[in-house]
């Protein structure tokens, strides 16, 4: 199904479609994303003698009647019904049974539930597990209510059955379960995942149930405490990376806003959290805020940077490693929770501040509380500029640049002004001196009408860098010298990087020479267009092409358009497929700045051909972050009811402060601990490859959130 919706995109490209065009200007729009429609599961067939539920989640079955017998749901998503065609003499019982039940140790559980029967009017509630039976309750039709203690000693998985005896001469009925519900009355589980910000009125809103949930929700206004919509569980996925079966509930039709939770029927709740239009304005303020804090060479004063104001720091000139020769390198940012600064990430940064203008200026003020702010600049080109004018004094005169500038060892948990350590300038290589000459060529772009003189520097310094990484295309980055103890950001390959650097310049000039890039590409396709990290720049490469009018011209633009939609199209499925919608390649140090990634990614390719799919699936990375995930825990410092409070980062920690706004690394299965990969996350300061902060995280969540800003 999926190879036939991207040929029929094809197939109306090919034909001369009419292409919609971008509203802020006349860029040529290919043909939009095929809308993903989800997959409607067929009934299955009817078993006799053990029956399962006819439905998504298949946590319920009906035992012990010899004849054709089934259970669906109600059109009223309130009642199960057991019709039973044929009542035989040869088992008087019927059994309705719900598995997966978390019952907790010295806990109270509260079941209810309506009968109502033209074959049964009595039988016996029995709660236990797989191998044995903790308690039983006798039970007439009407409502039911059982208040069952579980006094086992451990935290156990429940089954709970419903057993009824036959007992009028009927052959034939049904037997109707309404309001079915179970409730820990010594605490509300929460075991519901949601976005713990909360959500736009009219966005997608998801929510994610474990086993086992039951099969309905209902979203509950705080203030009123009123239910204000009741939705179905559906679509179960194993999801090995978390040792769950999860499922999903849509409440997407809660429109008004306020404040709520969702509780379903098993009794699981989720955190309170709110619906509203401007729900992310200060965490957009915040997240981008935390790349300001991070600035090295300059006094903060506490107008700008409150508790984490600082004097002047790592001024002093640098030493080039392996030479009596020194350089003045101050300025950019601490690249992390550490006081290096190293230029990949830094590009990366600069290169997402950029974009988001670009895609999303209306997003941006000159008001956002910088150093900058009030000089009729928009604040996000100014913290740009920061970067882009230490990336300069990293660049030597005909072209290279250097890949860091670093103390010999990492800094003490003190105030940055208290590093008082020998600086070196680390070799230049040319992954970074690629990268920056895309990060100069964009610079090139959006400068133009802002500042003519600064974009005609940044397009020199861009072709410098350019034309020297070709002439030295393939050579590999060098490894950190043994006696300098700092983050290493060695590259295997410099191919994204030139691709990167051909696209921005391409844009920026027009000149034909930069097309080789891709015709190199379309024949060797050796690393993906989708792809932003910061050692893997191929994707800016990719939509700075084909964003491009004059490119769009070009032969090259309908190969290259088809693989980039492509590569998109598998990133949105994977999302679609997994059990917390996440598009992820499984969990690992800075792994959450790789879903930032594929968020801002996918608004990317949205700009290209505007999708609801390619906006919901970004939306619901954003989610992710933001608590819908797992273990419940918002990766955002601040934000979130459940959210990282003791990162890796020097001022932080020393201060005993807390930096608002900063994405954390996340899970590491590299840790060693008996968890799924999902869980592998810990809100402790010293683990730096799940906790710690970084300008890179940070810059794409800027972007992404720069998107869903109203």
């Amino acid at each position: 199904m999926k190879k036939l919706k991207w040929l029929i995109v094809c197939l109306l490209f090919f034909s001369g479609c009419t292409i919609k065009e971008k509203e802020k200007s006349a860029v040529l729009k290919p043909a939009q994303l095929p809308e993903y429609i989800p997959v409607v599961k067929e009934e299955v067939p009817v078993m006799i003698g053990t029956l399962y539920a006819q439905r998504d989640n298949a946590f319920h079955s009906v035992f012990g009647v010899l004849g054709e017998m089934n259970i669906h749901q109600a059109r009223e998503m309130e009642s199960e019904i057991l019709t039973i065609d044929n009542w035989t003499d040869f088992n008087q019982k019927a059994s309705y049974v719900t598995y997966g039940l978390t019952l907790k140790q010295g806990h109270t559980y509260q079941i209810s539930v309506e009968i109502d029967s033209d074959l049964s009017s009595s039988g016996l509630m029995k709660m236990g597990n797989y191998i044995e039976q903790f308690s039983t309750k006798k039970f007439t039709s009407g409502q039911v209510i059982w208040n069952y203690k579980h006094t086992d000693s451990t935290t156990t998985e429940g089954i709970l059955t419903f057993e009824f005896d036959k007992s009028t001469d009927a052959e034939a009925g049904t037997i109707h379960l309404t309001s079915f519900r179970m409730k820990d009355l010594d605490e509300d589980e929460i075991g519901i995942s949601i976005n713990q910000i909360g959500y736009f009125p009219d966005s997608q809103k998801l929510a994610i149930f474990k086993y086992n949930a039951g099969d309905l929700f209902e979203v509950i206004n705080t203030k009123s405490n009123e239910v204000v919509y009741t939705g179905m569980i559906l679509d179960g996925k194993d999801n090995p990376e978390t040792g769950e079966i999860n499922y999903v509930g849509d409440f997407s039709a809660v429109t008004e806003p306020g404040s709520y939770r969702i509780v379903s029927q098993m009794g699981q709740s989720s955190y309170k959290f709110e619906i509203k239009d401007d729900i992310y304005s200060e965490l957009f303020q915040d997240a981008f805020k935390m790349i300001t804090l991070q600035r090295c060479g300059q006094t903060l004063d506490r107008s700008v940077a409150g508790d984490f104001s600082h004097e002047f720091c790592h001024h002093f000139h640098a030493q080039i490693y392996g030479t009596e020769d020194h350089l003045d390198v101050t300025g950019g940012w601490h690249d992390a929770g550490d006081y290096g600064r190293y230029t990949l990430p830094a590009i990366k940064t600069i290169t997402d501040l950029l974009l988001a203008y670009a895609v999303y200026p209306e997003s941006f003020s000159d008001e956002m509380n910088i150093p900058e702010s009030g000089n009729g600049i928009a604040d996000v080109l100014d913290e740009a500029q920061v970067g882009l004018k230490w990336l300069k004094k990293m660049q030597i005169d005909w072209g290279p640049v250097y890949a860091s500038a670093v103390t010999p060892n990492f800094a003490g948990f003190v105030s940055p002004e208290e590093d008082l350590q020998n600086l070196y300038i680390l070799p230049y290589e040319n992954t970074c001196t690629a990268a920056a000459g895309g990060a100069f060529g964009l610079a090139a772009i959006v400068f133009r009408d802002v500042n003519p003189e600064a974009a005609d520097v940044y397009l020199f310094d861009g072709e410098k860098a350019y034309d020297y990484a070709i002439k030295v295309r393939g050579e590999e980055d060098k490894k950190n010298p043994e006696d300098i103890i700092a983050g290493d950001y060695a590259d295997d390959s410099d191919e994204d990087q030139i691709f990167f650097s051909a696209g921005a310049l391409y844009a920026a000039t027009h000149d034909e020479k930069y097309l080789k890039e891709v015709e190199r590409f379309l024949e060797k396709q050796d690393f993906s267009l989708i792809s932003i990290s910061h050692n893997d720049m191929g994707g800016y490469g990719a939509y700075l092409f084909l964003q491009d009018e004059e490119f769009q011209k070009t032969e090259y633009y309908i190969p290259l358009y088809n693989l980039f939609m492509q590569e998109i199209m598998n990133l949105v499925e994977s999302g679609v497929t997994d059990g917390y919608q996440l598009a992820s390649d499984g969990y690992f140090w800075g792994g959450n700045m790789y879903v930032a990634d594929k968020a801002m990614m996918m608004l990317l390719a949205n700009d290209l051909a505007p999708s609801i799919s390619l906006t919901d699936a970004a939306y619901e990375q954003l989610s992710y972050l933001l608590g819908r995930n797992s273990i419940h825990q918002s990766f955002i410092t601040g934000y979130g009811i459940n959210s990282p409070k003791n990162v890796h980062h020097r001022i932080a920690e020393s201060r005993n402060i807390l930096l608002k706004g900063a994405l954390v690394g996340g899970p590491d299965d590299a840790i060693e601990a008996d968890l799924p990969a999902a869980k592998k996350y810990w809100d402790e300061s010293h683990l730096y490859s799940v906790n710690e902060v970084a300008i890179y995280y940070n810059s794409p969540l800027v972007f992404v959130l720069s998107g869903f800003q109203k």
